[in-house]
């Protein structure tokens, strides 16, 4: 939802938004299902109408119910289509005052975008907006052969990786709530204290982390093989940094073999190595199970 200053032209701002969609695959896609095979199908159009609507919420009415019915015509219809999955939504919403105030909601299945898609949507937006330069990004389908080669050249890596790994799920306390509950515990820690290690260690902040993280699962279930999931971004083809589209967050498998003598250096030099390895050379997009 983006507020909109009083000297936006809502005419102009329509423009925008369809130059923006005219210029990227991705936001001119469809989602079908198809029966006989079992499987959804995504389908570029070389022409999409672009999904505007205009909502006006008088007082006393509720603008996240406005907002919700812009997501339910998003829904899949009943022939299993997603014939909107991108949407503009102006809205006025009119004070007891007699004042206005406008803003533009813009409404995303999540197959379309990942978070960095957003700020370039956004850019795009105010450029053609501007009637500036428009800078000509890569398209998604474009990438999409070196994200599948990728996945290919991963397996073997990945079947070699896990060999001989035995999964010990984390022990659970039964619960007589039907909801789910969420822990969390705050502790203090020196931030000099934190940066030397990872400094002596020679790597990041994050990979000390992993190795702590990696101690506290080995307690848990009591092996020293363990292994838990680390999310990465997937935008890690050069030349396609700034493609709009879901460029598949990555969610890395790490393993660690922790025993008793080896210290912090061991565990986060090898947190280190397979974060680099994993990263430079191969690509994971299946959550360790």
């Amino acid at each position: 939802m983006l507020d909109l200053a009083s000297s936006v032209e809502h005419s102009q701002l329509r423009q925008a938004c369809q130059s923006v969609v005219t210029s990227f695959d991705i936001l001119k896609t469809t989602f079908h299902y198809i029966i006989d095979l079992g499987k959804w199908v995504q389908v570029a159009h070389s022409d999409a109408p672009m999904l505007w609507i205009e909502a006006i919420v008088h007082p006393g009415e509720s603008l996240n119910a406005k907002l919700k019915n812009v997501v339910e015509s998003m829904s899949v219809s009943e022939n299993g289509t997603f014939t909107s999955p991108l949407a503009f939504c102006l809205v006025e919403q009119q004070e007891g005052t007699g004042a206005k105030k406008n803003s533009l909601a813009i409404a995303m299945h999540h197959a379309l975008y990942d978070g960095v898609s957003i700020v370039s949507i956004l850019d795009e937006l105010e450029r053609a907006y501007r009637a500036q330069y428009t800078i000509k990004l890569p398209q998604f389908y474009d990438v999409l052969p070196f994200i599948l080669q990728g996945e290919h050249r991963s397996t073997t890596f990945w079947v070699q990786y896990l060999q001989g790994f035995h999964p010990a799920p984390l022990p659970r306390t039964e619960s007589t709530e039907s909801s789910s509950v969420i822990c969390s515990r705050r502790f203090m820690l020196d931030r000099h204290v934190l940066k030397k290690a990872a400094s002596d260690a020679g790597v990041t902040l994050q990979c000390l982390g992993q190795a702590a993280w990696s101690k506290v699962i080995s307690s848990k279930v009591s092996i020293r093989d363990i292994m838990f999931g680390h999310v990465v971004s997937g935008r890690s083809f050069s030349g396609y940094e700034d493609v709009i589209g879901p460029m598949l967050v990555r969610n890395l498998s790490k393993r660690q073999i922790c025993t008793d003598i080896q210290g912090v250096e061991h565990y986060t030099m090898s947190c280190s190595y397979r974060r680099n390895h994993n990263e430079q050379g191969f690509i994971a997009y299946y959550p360790c199970q």
